[in-house]
Protein backbone atom coordinates (compact mmCIF):
# COMPACT_ATOMS: atom_id res chain seq x y z
CA UNK A 1 0.00 0.00 0.00
CA UNK A 2 3.17 2.30 1.01
CA UNK A 3 4.10 2.21 -2.55
CA UNK A 4 0.82 2.70 -4.10
CA UNK A 5 0.33 5.86 -2.16
CA UNK A 6 3.74 7.29 -3.30
CA UNK A 7 2.95 6.00 -6.90
CA UNK A 8 -0.26 8.61 -6.86
CA UNK A 9 1.35 11.30 -5.11
CA UNK A 10 3.96 11.60 -7.65
CA UNK A 11 1.51 11.21 -10.60
CA UNK A 12 -1.13 13.94 -9.64
CA UNK A 13 2.70 16.02 -8.28
CA UNK A 14 2.71 16.21 -12.52
CA UNK A 15 -0.83 15.64 -13.02
CA UNK A 16 -2.79 17.45 -10.65
CA UNK A 17 -0.33 20.06 -9.23
CA UNK A 18 -3.26 22.23 -7.19
CA UNK A 19 -4.76 18.91 -5.29
CA UNK A 20 -1.03 18.15 -3.44
CA UNK A 21 -1.45 21.56 -2.21
CA UNK A 22 -4.37 21.27 -0.56
CA UNK A 23 -3.35 17.73 1.21
CA UNK A 24 -2.75 17.80 4.92
CA UNK A 25 0.66 16.13 6.39
CA UNK A 26 -0.08 12.52 7.62
CA UNK A 27 -1.55 11.55 10.24
CA UNK A 28 0.51 10.13 13.44
CA UNK A 29 -0.09 6.91 14.81
CA UNK A 30 -1.00 8.71 18.11
CA UNK A 31 -3.51 10.80 15.89
CA UNK A 32 -4.79 7.59 14.29
CA UNK A 33 -5.08 5.66 17.76
CA UNK A 34 -7.31 8.32 19.12
CA UNK A 35 -9.44 8.48 15.95
CA UNK A 36 -9.87 4.65 16.66
CA UNK A 37 -11.15 5.04 20.36
CA UNK A 38 -13.49 8.26 20.14
CA UNK A 39 -15.19 5.99 16.79
CA UNK A 40 -14.86 2.74 18.30
CA UNK A 41 -13.51 1.05 15.37
CA UNK A 42 -10.04 -0.53 14.02
CA UNK A 43 -8.91 0.52 10.98
CA UNK A 44 -7.47 -1.62 8.02
CA UNK A 45 -3.60 -1.22 7.38
CA UNK A 46 -4.43 -0.10 4.12
CA UNK A 47 -6.60 2.93 5.54
CA UNK A 48 -3.99 3.54 7.89
CA UNK A 49 -1.28 3.92 5.76
CA UNK A 50 -3.02 6.34 3.35
CA UNK A 51 -4.17 8.74 6.54
CA UNK A 52 -0.17 8.08 7.65
CA UNK A 53 0.73 9.66 4.10
CA UNK A 54 -1.83 12.38 4.13
CA UNK A 55 -5.21 13.20 6.15
CA UNK A 56 -7.63 14.18 4.06
CA UNK A 57 -7.66 18.05 2.62
CA UNK A 58 -7.66 21.26 4.19
CA UNK A 59 -10.89 22.72 4.55
CA UNK A 60 -11.79 25.79 2.84
CA UNK A 61 -10.34 25.84 -0.58
CA UNK A 62 -11.70 25.48 -3.74
CA UNK A 63 -9.80 22.60 -4.92
CA UNK A 64 -11.67 19.10 -4.45
CA UNK A 65 -10.07 15.49 -4.73
CA UNK A 66 -12.55 13.99 -7.12
CA UNK A 67 -16.26 14.99 -9.08
CA UNK A 68 -16.39 17.79 -6.56
CA UNK A 69 -15.71 15.31 -4.01
CA UNK A 70 -13.46 16.48 -0.86
CA UNK A 71 -11.08 14.46 0.84
CA UNK A 72 -12.31 14.02 4.44
CA UNK A 73 -9.46 14.30 7.14
CA UNK A 74 -9.82 11.54 10.41
CA UNK A 75 -10.85 14.55 13.02
CA UNK A 76 -13.77 15.92 10.13
CA UNK A 77 -15.06 11.96 9.61
CA UNK A 78 -17.22 11.92 12.49
CA UNK A 79 -19.26 15.58 11.93
CA UNK A 80 -19.21 13.90 8.06
CA UNK A 81 -21.36 11.50 9.40
CA UNK A 82 -23.69 13.99 11.67
CA UNK A 83 -24.31 15.64 8.30
CA UNK A 84 -25.49 12.52 7.03
CA UNK A 85 -27.85 11.75 9.57
CA UNK A 86 -29.31 15.38 9.80
CA UNK A 87 -30.18 14.70 5.83
CA UNK A 88 -31.85 11.14 6.54
CA UNK A 89 -33.59 12.73 9.67
CA UNK A 90 -35.86 14.89 7.91
CA UNK A 91 -37.81 11.63 6.74
CA UNK A 92 -40.05 9.85 9.14
CA UNK A 93 -38.94 6.55 10.33
CA UNK A 94 -36.21 6.65 7.95
CA UNK A 95 -34.48 3.88 9.97
CA UNK A 96 -36.84 1.36 8.64
CA UNK A 97 -36.27 2.02 5.21
CA UNK A 98 -34.57 -0.46 2.82
CA UNK A 99 -33.07 -0.20 -1.08
CA UNK A 100 -35.19 -1.99 -3.51
CA UNK A 101 -33.99 -5.76 -3.37
CA UNK A 102 -33.80 -5.92 -7.20
CA UNK A 103 -32.24 -2.92 -7.37
CA UNK A 104 -29.74 -4.19 -4.87
CA UNK A 105 -28.91 -7.45 -7.00
CA UNK A 106 -29.23 -5.57 -10.05
CA UNK A 107 -25.91 -3.00 -8.83
CA UNK A 108 -24.38 -6.23 -7.37
CA UNK A 109 -24.20 -4.96 -3.31
CA UNK A 110 -27.29 -7.23 -1.95
CA UNK A 111 -25.68 -9.42 0.84
CA UNK A 112 -22.63 -7.08 0.77
CA UNK A 113 -23.58 -3.67 2.28
CA UNK A 114 -26.25 -3.95 4.85
CA UNK A 115 -29.22 -2.73 3.13
CA UNK A 116 -29.83 0.39 5.28
CA UNK A 117 -29.52 4.08 4.98
CA UNK A 118 -27.12 4.80 7.68
CA UNK A 119 -23.95 2.90 9.74
CA UNK A 120 -22.12 4.25 12.01
CA UNK A 121 -19.49 2.03 11.02
CA UNK A 122 -19.29 3.24 7.72
CA UNK A 123 -16.27 5.92 7.35
CA UNK A 124 -17.06 8.31 4.54
CA UNK A 125 -13.93 9.43 3.14
CA UNK A 126 -14.95 11.51 0.08
CA UNK A 127 -17.74 13.59 0.38
CA UNK A 128 -20.03 16.62 -1.07
CA UNK A 129 -23.55 17.70 -0.19
CA UNK A 130 -25.39 14.59 -0.26
CA UNK A 131 -23.12 12.22 -1.55
CA UNK A 132 -20.71 9.67 0.25
CA UNK A 133 -17.96 7.12 -0.46
CA UNK A 134 -17.17 5.09 2.65
CA UNK A 135 -14.72 2.56 4.07
CA UNK A 136 -17.35 -0.41 5.46
CA UNK A 137 -16.47 -1.42 8.72
CA UNK A 138 -19.42 -3.85 8.88
CA UNK A 139 -20.25 -5.60 5.63
CA UNK A 140 -23.11 -7.99 5.30
CA UNK A 141 -22.33 -12.15 4.72
CA UNK A 142 -20.75 -11.40 1.61
CA UNK A 143 -19.29 -8.56 1.90
CA UNK A 144 -15.69 -8.08 2.78
CA UNK A 145 -14.28 -5.59 5.68
CA UNK A 146 -12.73 -2.79 4.43
CA UNK A 147 -14.51 -2.15 1.28
CA UNK A 148 -15.74 0.22 -0.73
CA UNK A 149 -19.53 1.60 -1.02
CA UNK A 150 -21.30 4.52 -2.21
CA UNK A 151 -24.87 6.09 -1.20
CA UNK A 152 -26.08 9.05 -2.71
CA UNK A 153 -29.06 10.83 -1.23
CA UNK A 154 -32.12 12.06 -2.70
CA UNK A 155 -33.67 14.80 -0.60
CA UNK A 156 -36.76 14.68 -2.93
CA UNK A 157 -37.33 11.38 -1.96
CA UNK A 158 -34.93 9.38 0.25
CA UNK A 159 -36.77 6.12 -1.25
CA UNK A 160 -35.08 7.26 -4.37
CA UNK A 161 -31.21 7.01 -3.07
CA UNK A 162 -28.21 5.48 -4.94
CA UNK A 163 -26.60 2.81 -3.73
CA UNK A 164 -23.60 1.16 -4.99
CA UNK A 165 -20.39 -1.31 -4.37
CA UNK A 166 -16.90 0.05 -5.84
CA UNK A 167 -14.20 -1.76 -4.98
CA UNK A 168 -13.23 -4.34 -2.17
CA UNK A 169 -10.62 -2.32 -0.51
CA UNK A 170 -8.98 1.40 -0.47
CA UNK A 171 -5.80 0.15 -1.78
CA UNK A 172 -7.90 -1.23 -4.78
CA UNK A 173 -9.95 1.77 -5.51
CA UNK A 174 -6.77 3.57 -5.47
CA UNK A 175 -5.03 1.42 -7.60
CA UNK A 176 -8.01 2.46 -10.01
CA UNK A 177 -7.80 5.69 -9.59
CA UNK A 178 -3.97 5.64 -10.73
CA UNK A 179 -4.80 3.21 -13.53
CA UNK A 180 -7.34 5.78 -14.82
CA UNK A 181 -5.03 8.66 -14.56
CA UNK A 182 -2.36 7.07 -16.55
CA UNK A 183 -4.86 6.12 -19.11
CA UNK A 184 -6.55 9.73 -19.24
CA UNK A 185 -9.81 8.12 -18.28
CA UNK A 186 -9.59 10.67 -15.27
CA UNK A 187 -8.09 14.30 -15.32
CA UNK A 188 -7.44 17.30 -13.61
CA UNK A 189 -9.98 20.35 -15.03
CA UNK A 190 -8.21 23.61 -13.80
CA UNK A 191 -11.51 25.36 -14.49
CA UNK A 192 -13.56 22.88 -11.79
CA UNK A 193 -10.32 22.64 -9.50
CA UNK A 194 -11.02 18.56 -9.40
CA UNK A 195 -10.17 15.40 -10.73
CA UNK A 196 -12.56 14.26 -13.01
CA UNK A 197 -13.96 10.79 -14.32
CA UNK A 198 -14.72 11.15 -17.98
CA UNK A 199 -17.29 8.74 -17.72
CA UNK A 200 -19.42 9.71 -15.04
CA UNK A 201 -22.67 9.72 -17.10
CA UNK A 202 -24.90 12.65 -16.94
CA UNK A 203 -27.93 14.00 -18.71
CA UNK A 204 -25.85 16.27 -20.98
CA UNK A 205 -23.93 12.89 -22.56
CA UNK A 206 -26.95 10.92 -23.05
CA UNK A 207 -27.00 8.59 -25.76
CA UNK A 208 -29.43 10.50 -28.62
CA UNK A 209 -31.45 9.15 -31.39
CA UNK A 210 -29.68 9.98 -34.12
CA UNK A 211 -29.31 8.21 -37.17
CA UNK A 212 -27.42 5.27 -38.02
CA UNK A 213 -24.83 5.12 -40.50
CA UNK A 214 -25.38 4.90 -43.87
CA UNK A 215 -24.35 0.84 -45.33
CA UNK A 216 -21.00 0.81 -47.08
CA UNK A 217 -22.42 -1.02 -50.23
CA UNK A 218 -26.05 -2.99 -50.80
CA UNK A 219 -25.85 -6.90 -51.47
CA UNK A 220 -27.33 -8.37 -54.89
CA UNK A 221 -30.00 -9.59 -52.98
CA UNK A 222 -31.09 -6.23 -51.09
CA UNK A 223 -29.38 -6.38 -47.88
CA UNK A 224 -27.83 -3.28 -46.20
CA UNK A 225 -23.98 -3.93 -45.86
CA UNK A 226 -21.83 -2.51 -43.31
CA UNK A 227 -18.15 -2.56 -42.02
CA UNK A 228 -17.75 -1.60 -38.64
CA UNK A 229 -14.05 -0.88 -36.49
CA UNK A 230 -12.87 0.24 -33.55
CA UNK A 231 -12.80 3.91 -35.16
CA UNK A 232 -16.73 3.73 -35.55
CA UNK A 233 -17.49 2.79 -31.82
CA UNK A 234 -18.96 5.63 -29.78
CA UNK A 235 -17.05 6.66 -26.78
CA UNK A 236 -17.34 4.20 -23.56
CA UNK A 237 -19.99 4.83 -21.15
CA UNK A 238 -20.71 3.30 -17.71
CA UNK A 239 -24.83 2.86 -18.63
CA UNK A 240 -26.94 5.79 -16.29
CA UNK A 241 -29.89 3.75 -16.59
CA UNK A 242 -30.58 -0.45 -16.21
CA UNK A 243 -33.85 -2.43 -16.11
CA UNK A 244 -36.03 0.19 -17.81
CA UNK A 245 -38.61 -2.31 -19.23
CA UNK A 246 -37.31 -5.32 -17.14
CA UNK A 247 -40.38 -6.05 -15.44
CA UNK A 248 -42.52 -5.54 -18.20
CA UNK A 249 -40.60 -7.48 -20.32
CA UNK A 250 -40.32 -10.47 -18.16
CA UNK A 251 -44.30 -10.19 -17.20
CA UNK A 252 -44.48 -10.57 -21.58
CA UNK A 253 -42.75 -13.49 -21.71
CA UNK A 254 -44.02 -15.16 -18.85
CA UNK A 255 -47.77 -14.64 -20.22
CA UNK A 256 -46.58 -16.21 -24.02
CA UNK A 257 -43.55 -18.16 -23.19
CA UNK A 258 -43.42 -19.52 -19.81
CA UNK A 259 -42.40 -19.23 -16.56
CA UNK A 260 -38.87 -17.84 -15.60
CA UNK A 261 -36.43 -20.07 -13.43
CA UNK A 262 -33.57 -17.87 -12.77
CA UNK A 263 -31.38 -14.98 -14.14
CA UNK A 264 -27.57 -14.69 -15.37
CA UNK A 265 -26.94 -11.20 -14.28
CA UNK A 266 -24.35 -9.14 -16.20
CA UNK A 267 -21.21 -8.06 -13.27
CA UNK A 268 -19.28 -5.12 -15.72
CA UNK A 269 -21.28 -3.40 -18.23
CA UNK A 270 -20.47 -1.42 -21.07
CA UNK A 271 -22.82 0.94 -23.08
CA UNK A 272 -25.80 -0.93 -21.89
CA UNK A 273 -26.54 -3.25 -18.75
CA UNK A 274 -27.78 -6.86 -20.05
CA UNK A 275 -29.20 -9.84 -17.83
CA UNK A 276 -29.52 -12.80 -19.78
CA UNK A 277 -32.96 -14.61 -18.24
CA UNK A 278 -33.66 -18.35 -18.82
CA UNK A 279 -37.46 -20.15 -19.38
CA UNK A 280 -36.63 -23.99 -18.92
CA UNK A 281 -38.63 -26.70 -20.99
CA UNK A 282 -41.46 -28.16 -20.13
CA UNK A 283 -43.92 -31.18 -21.63
CA UNK A 284 -45.39 -28.52 -24.33
CA UNK A 285 -42.09 -26.31 -25.00
CA UNK A 286 -39.52 -29.19 -25.07
CA UNK A 287 -36.71 -26.58 -24.86
CA UNK A 288 -34.90 -23.76 -23.32
CA UNK A 289 -35.74 -20.06 -23.96
CA UNK A 290 -33.16 -17.68 -22.93
CA UNK A 291 -33.64 -13.72 -23.40
CA UNK A 292 -32.19 -10.58 -23.09
CA UNK A 293 -33.10 -7.59 -20.75
CA UNK A 294 -31.21 -4.27 -20.93
CA UNK A 295 -30.85 -4.00 -25.01
CA UNK A 296 -34.12 -1.78 -25.17
CA UNK A 297 -32.89 0.79 -21.93
CA UNK A 298 -31.87 3.00 -24.71
CA UNK A 299 -33.03 3.56 -28.60
CA UNK A 300 -31.03 2.56 -31.37
CA UNK A 301 -29.74 4.98 -34.07
CA UNK A 302 -32.25 4.60 -37.43
CA UNK A 303 -31.81 5.67 -40.17
CA UNK A 304 -32.65 9.00 -42.28
CA UNK A 305 -36.05 8.42 -43.40
CA UNK A 306 -37.48 5.58 -41.79
CA UNK A 307 -40.99 5.16 -41.66
CA UNK A 308 -42.42 4.88 -38.38
CA UNK A 309 -39.03 4.71 -36.71
CA UNK A 310 -40.92 4.29 -33.10
CA UNK A 311 -41.49 0.87 -34.18
CA UNK A 312 -38.07 -0.05 -35.01
CA UNK A 313 -36.26 1.92 -32.08
CA UNK A 314 -35.91 -0.71 -29.25
CA UNK A 315 -35.39 -4.65 -29.50
CA UNK A 316 -34.26 -7.42 -27.01
CA UNK A 317 -33.23 -10.49 -27.99
CA UNK A 318 -33.92 -14.38 -27.55
CA UNK A 319 -32.27 -18.01 -28.58
CA UNK A 320 -34.08 -21.15 -28.48
CA UNK A 321 -31.71 -24.01 -27.06
CA UNK A 322 -32.47 -27.69 -27.07
CA UNK A 323 -33.72 -29.25 -23.91
CA UNK A 324 -30.09 -30.77 -23.34
CA UNK A 325 -28.01 -27.78 -23.63
CA UNK A 326 -26.06 -27.73 -20.79
CA UNK A 327 -27.07 -24.19 -18.86
CA UNK A 328 -25.32 -23.39 -15.97
CA UNK A 329 -22.59 -20.81 -14.73
CA UNK A 330 -19.96 -23.87 -14.32
CA UNK A 331 -21.45 -24.89 -18.08
CA UNK A 332 -20.73 -21.59 -19.56
CA UNK A 333 -17.29 -21.89 -18.84
CA UNK A 334 -17.30 -23.99 -22.01
CA UNK A 335 -17.23 -21.46 -25.49
CA UNK A 336 -18.99 -24.63 -26.87
CA UNK A 337 -21.87 -24.57 -24.04
CA UNK A 338 -21.96 -20.55 -24.12
CA UNK A 339 -21.58 -19.58 -27.47
CA UNK A 340 -25.22 -18.36 -28.06
CA UNK A 341 -25.37 -16.73 -24.82
CA UNK A 342 -22.25 -14.55 -25.58
CA UNK A 343 -23.96 -13.85 -29.20
CA UNK A 344 -27.18 -12.69 -26.89
CA UNK A 345 -25.06 -9.69 -25.23
CA UNK A 346 -22.85 -8.79 -27.58
CA UNK A 347 -25.56 -8.26 -30.39
CA UNK A 348 -27.72 -6.20 -27.76
CA UNK A 349 -24.61 -3.91 -27.15
CA UNK A 350 -23.91 -3.55 -30.72
CA UNK A 351 -26.35 -1.00 -31.73
CA UNK A 352 -25.30 1.09 -28.69
CA UNK A 353 -21.61 -0.14 -29.01
CA UNK A 354 -21.82 1.44 -32.88
CA UNK A 355 -24.31 3.81 -33.23
CA UNK A 356 -26.60 1.72 -35.44
CA UNK A 357 -29.54 -0.40 -35.35
CA UNK A 358 -30.82 -4.25 -35.37
CA UNK A 359 -33.91 -5.52 -37.16
CA UNK A 360 -35.65 -8.61 -38.90
CA UNK A 361 -33.40 -9.85 -41.56
CA UNK A 362 -29.96 -8.53 -40.40
CA UNK A 363 -26.50 -10.93 -40.05
CA UNK A 364 -23.70 -10.35 -37.70
CA UNK A 365 -20.67 -12.74 -39.20
CA UNK A 366 -18.55 -13.78 -36.27
CA UNK A 367 -15.80 -11.39 -37.17
CA UNK A 368 -14.53 -9.90 -40.36
CA UNK A 369 -14.44 -13.29 -42.11
CA UNK A 370 -17.46 -15.03 -40.40
CA UNK A 371 -14.71 -17.57 -38.21
CA UNK A 372 -16.85 -21.08 -37.37
CA UNK A 373 -18.55 -20.22 -33.95
CA UNK A 374 -16.95 -22.82 -31.07
CA UNK A 375 -16.91 -26.15 -32.21
CA UNK A 376 -19.71 -25.40 -34.88
CA UNK A 377 -19.15 -24.58 -38.76
CA UNK A 378 -21.82 -21.98 -38.18
CA UNK A 379 -20.40 -18.26 -39.19
CA UNK A 380 -22.68 -15.77 -38.77
CA UNK A 381 -26.02 -14.98 -36.59
CA UNK A 382 -29.36 -14.09 -38.44
CA UNK A 383 -31.93 -12.08 -36.37
CA UNK A 384 -35.62 -12.68 -37.01
CA UNK A 385 -38.78 -12.76 -35.15
CA UNK A 386 -39.50 -16.35 -33.73
CA UNK A 387 -42.44 -16.61 -36.06
CA UNK A 388 -42.42 -20.26 -35.58
CA UNK A 389 -41.98 -21.04 -32.25
CA UNK A 390 -43.94 -18.01 -30.34
CA UNK A 391 -47.60 -16.69 -30.73
CA UNK A 392 -48.15 -13.44 -32.80
CA UNK A 393 -49.40 -11.16 -29.99
CA UNK A 394 -45.73 -11.84 -28.73
CA UNK A 395 -43.83 -10.35 -31.17
CA UNK A 396 -44.15 -6.77 -30.11
CA UNK A 397 -44.59 -5.52 -26.57
CA UNK A 398 -46.36 -2.00 -26.08
CA UNK A 399 -44.80 -0.56 -22.77
CA UNK A 400 -46.91 1.36 -20.53
CA UNK A 401 -44.90 4.48 -21.71
CA UNK A 402 -45.76 3.74 -25.41
CA UNK A 403 -42.43 2.35 -26.65
CA UNK A 404 -42.51 -0.52 -29.18
CA UNK A 405 -40.20 -3.57 -27.98
CA UNK A 406 -39.52 -5.75 -30.83
CA UNK A 407 -38.18 -9.42 -30.51
CA UNK A 408 -35.85 -11.21 -32.40
CA UNK A 409 -34.08 -14.99 -32.14
CA UNK A 410 -30.62 -15.31 -33.20
CA UNK A 411 -30.35 -18.00 -35.66
CA UNK A 412 -26.79 -19.37 -37.00
CA UNK A 413 -25.80 -19.87 -40.67
CA UNK A 414 -23.19 -21.39 -42.29
CA UNK A 415 -21.00 -19.11 -44.31
CA UNK A 416 -22.87 -20.32 -47.81
CA UNK A 417 -26.29 -19.45 -45.79
CA UNK A 418 -24.96 -15.87 -45.10
CA UNK A 419 -23.84 -15.76 -48.98
CA UNK A 420 -27.43 -17.10 -50.57
CA UNK A 421 -28.95 -14.56 -48.49
CA UNK A 422 -26.99 -11.37 -49.51
CA UNK A 423 -27.00 -12.74 -53.06
CA UNK A 424 -30.88 -13.71 -53.10
CA UNK A 425 -32.37 -12.22 -50.26
CA UNK A 426 -33.69 -12.94 -46.86
CA UNK A 427 -36.65 -14.60 -48.13
CA UNK A 428 -34.69 -17.00 -50.71
CA UNK A 429 -33.26 -18.04 -47.27
CA UNK A 430 -36.41 -18.68 -45.91
CA UNK A 431 -38.14 -20.60 -48.33
CA UNK A 432 -35.55 -22.64 -47.91
CA UNK A 433 -35.30 -23.00 -44.28
CA UNK A 434 -39.29 -24.04 -44.71
CA UNK A 435 -38.23 -26.74 -46.88
CA UNK A 436 -36.08 -28.61 -44.88
CA UNK A 437 -38.63 -27.68 -41.56
CA UNK A 438 -35.60 -25.31 -40.01
CA UNK A 439 -36.81 -23.96 -36.60
CA UNK A 440 -35.57 -21.22 -34.10
CA UNK A 441 -34.30 -24.29 -32.28
CA UNK A 442 -30.43 -24.08 -32.77
CA UNK A 443 -29.47 -27.71 -33.80
CA UNK A 444 -25.64 -27.53 -34.38
CA UNK A 445 -25.62 -30.37 -36.48
CA UNK A 446 -28.52 -29.53 -39.23
CA UNK A 447 -28.97 -29.31 -42.97
CA UNK A 448 -27.01 -26.74 -44.25
CA UNK A 449 -29.65 -25.52 -47.09
CA UNK A 450 -26.99 -23.16 -49.40
CA UNK A 451 -25.42 -26.59 -50.28
CA UNK A 452 -26.88 -28.88 -52.95
CA UNK A 453 -27.84 -32.28 -51.41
Amino acid sequence: MEKTVRHFLDLILEEATPLIATLNKGASDAQIADFEKAMGVTLPPQVKTLYKNFNGQKQGDDVFFIDDLRLIPLEEIQQTQQQWLQCLQKTPNWETLRFDEEEAIDMYWDGVIKNQFYNPRWLPFLSSNTRYIFIDLDPDKKGILGQIGELELSLDSIQDSFMDIINDSIEEWLDGLIEDLEENFTYYDAQRHTLIDKFVFDEENAIPNIFAPSPDYVSEGGSNVYNYSDKDQSDFVYPDRSCVYMEEICDHFEKHIGPIDSVFHEILSEYVHIDVHWIKPSADRPYHVLFTTGMSDYPMYLPEGLEDPNSYSHAELMVYLPADWPISDEAFKDDDNYWPIYFLKMIARFPHQYKTWMAEGHTIPNGEYAEPIANTEFGCILLMPPYLSAPSEFLQLHTKDDTIINFYSIIPLYTEEMDLKLNEGVEALLDLFDEYNISEVIDVYRKNVALDD
